[in-house]
């Protein structure tokens, strides 16, 4: 028979419900974390709802079995040294320590729920490492108001807030990076036909919301917003699928505004404007596209690397023999749009005419031949 698992400190945060362990048959009621508050930064658990609620003490935790959990254990493993983490800084390092491990858990959990589970192994090591490393920088800063200002280093204690500020930012550096990596993966395993109905999903949504604002302002409604430049969004977002030969999507775009069009006595896009020229245009490119399909690879070189018209994945690649210098990075990211794609070890956009002209221009001066 197993054991039952018994409230305590380190796992209230994540109990959801409880009863007696002298009564292993009882219905669980909820367990409410920090549902009554009780002075400044201090809190007592609650158990039941509404007016039935009654507080429980830390005496009486090992006379409650925990059965469920709103998430597992994540980092249990470092409620010591989240405290130790404080213990310099603040008069209630316990507590401070506590919210850090409530807070942080919580993010991780939310962070897999979003990944799929061959992601979580990785994650959860890498968010670990990072964690820790922030509270051991944490636990190495000061202040005078805990400690005293006798012999109080200001220095070192400046160094190890500057140090606890770097591995804070490092860590949330290192997640903005893996969530984006993982999104991109995940995105990249889907369906081509359940991207382009994701895809036409949120450009409908963006569509409908300019085209109300655009109602709003031939009505009379709306004296503060100009129509030409919602209508220029609209035209931007879906001349952006046009360019890739999406024809599908463009032709919904189309007939969606001509829906809206239909129930208004002012047109949202009048049928003269170049927006319902879209659809040749994509139809063009896809056509084009489908001929570049049949290619083989170009390869064009140019003084340290290679250019390569990729036409099996439609993208235009610079490959360096050596790693570029800033100002090449920066030159091939932020003025040309050119992305890094580690897994291809390339500097890539997509195979258009702008992407041909922009890789001229990036590598103008490096002698780049037959592109």
């Amino acid at each position: 028979m197993n054991q039952p698992v018994l409230l305590t400190v380190q796992n209230a945060h994540r109990v959801k419900t409880v009863r007696p362990v002298d009564n292993p048959q009882s219905e669980p009621s909820q367990f409410n974390y920090r549902g009554q508050r009780s002075g400044f930064r201090n809190h007592l658990h609650t158990i039941g709802e509404g007016s039935a609620v009654t507080p429980v003490y830390k005496d009486n935790y090992p006379q409650w079995e925990a059965v469920e959990f709103h998430h597992p254990d994540y980092l249990g493993c470092y409620w010591q040294q989240a405290q130790d983490a404080y213990r310099n800084t603040s008069q209630d390092p316990d507590i401070l320590g506590e919210d850090s491990i409530v807070s942080y858990e919580k993010m991780l959990h939310d962070d897999l729920m979003k990944m799929p589970e061959g992601e979580h192994e990785q994650y959860i090591q890498n968010f670990k490492q990072y964690y820790s490393a922030m509270l051991s920088a944490g636990s190495r800063c000061a202040s005078t108001f805990v400690t005293g200002a006798a012999n109080f280093n200001h220095r070192r204690n400046e160094k190890a807030n500057e140090s606890y500020q770097k591995r804070s930012s490092e860590f949330s550096e290192w997640r903005e990076r893996a969530l984006k990596a993982i999104a991109k993966r995940l995105e990249a395993g889907k369906p081509k036909e359940q991207k382009k109905n994701e895809d036409w999903k949120r450009l409908r949504n963006v569509i409908g919301s300019s085209a109300a604002t655009i109602h709003e302002i031939n009505t009379g409604v709306n004296r503060c917003s100009s129509k030409a430049l919602f209508v220029s969004s609209i035209y931007n977002k879906v001349s952006t699928f046009a360019s890739h030969g999406e024809v599908e999507i463009v032709d919904k775009a189309l007939a969606y505004i001509r829906e809206w069009n239909a129930r208004e006595k002012k047109p949202i896009i009048t049928e003269r404007h170049k927006f319902f020229q879209l659809s040749e245009v994509a139809r063009k490119i896809k056509e084009k596209q489908e001929k570049l399909a049949g290619m083989g690879n170009k390869e064009c070189p140019f003084d340290g690397g290679k250019v390569v018209l990729n036409y099996e994945i439609k993208r235009i690649q610079i490959f360096f023999d050596e790693k570029p210098d800033y100002t090449m990075l920066n030159r091939l990211n932020r003025d040309f749009s050119f992305n890094w794609a580690p897994s291809n070890g390339a500097w890539q956009r997509v195979i258009t005419p702008n992407a041909m002209y922009a890789t001229k221009r990036a590598l103008e001066g490096l002698n780049l031949k037959n592109l």
